[in-house]
């Protein structure tokens, strides 16, 4: 655990379940089962962090996974619905998918390229 004069910001980068090609791979996958593995990855962290009085400050899909949801709204859906359950907003690429399913959704969007 830190010392409480420190700041730590962490951020978490979501990705699919490529692990062998690090998120890189666009794996094929319902809007229900991304947002399930988001949630998932999400959860598990929160949880770790939690233990250790650590806080998140947003979110942002990862390689393949940041791509797809860019493209795609229901994907982008599942990544806005999991910032909105832990109260953080999505970095995410403007004039995409993401900006409109923050908008949708009433999430705040980091704007990334």
């Amino acid at each position: 655990r830190p010392p409480s004069r420190w700041q730590l910001h962490l951020v978490l980068t979501l990705g699919s379940t490529d692990r062998q090609g690090f998120g890189r791979q666009e794996l094929h996958m319902a809007p229900e089962s991304f947002f399930n593995c988001l949630l998932m990855q999400v959860a598990a962290l929160d949880g770790f962090l939690k233990l250790n009085g650590i806080g998140m400050n947003h979110i942002k899909p990862h390689g393949s996974a940041y791509l797809m949801s860019a493209r795609n709204l229901d994907m982008a859906r599942g990544s806005a619905r999991v910032a909105k359950l832990y109260g953080l907003p999505l970095l995410g690429l403007a004039g995409s998918q993401h900006e409109v399913a923050c908008g949708e959704i009433g999430v705040e969007l980091i704007a990334g390229a």
